[in-house]
């Protein structure tokens, strides 16, 4: 695979880590859920806006979908006890 096709499947797979963080911060501002988790999907919105996708690798990628996994980990409780609203309200893929 050379590089352009490489590079074009980070920002793909970056992307929608982005868009999941962002889909997840707005539902959580909006129920008012627990501040740290709030500030630690800030957190990893802010480290992902810094990715230069010219020096991107496959590690630096692996570790976003990690910090973005385990976040959906982390917030499973609260929806397992609908103690925030749905992300979306169909399925999307």
């Amino acid at each position: 695979m050379n590089d352009s096709w490489k590079k074009r499947g980070y920002l793909i797979r970056i992307e929608s880590c982005i868009r999941t963080i962002l889909d997840v911060k707005k539902v959580l501002e909006s129920s008012k859920a627990n501040l740290q988790i709030l500030n630690d999907v800030r957190e990893i919105e802010l480290a992902s806006q810094q990715i230069d996708p010219d020096l991107i690798s496959e590690e630096d990628v692996s570790m976003l979908e990690e910090a973005t996994n385990k976040l959906m980990r982390e917030l499973k409780p609260l929806w397992e006890a609908d103690s925030v609203g749905y992300i979306y309200k169909d399925v999307i893929h």
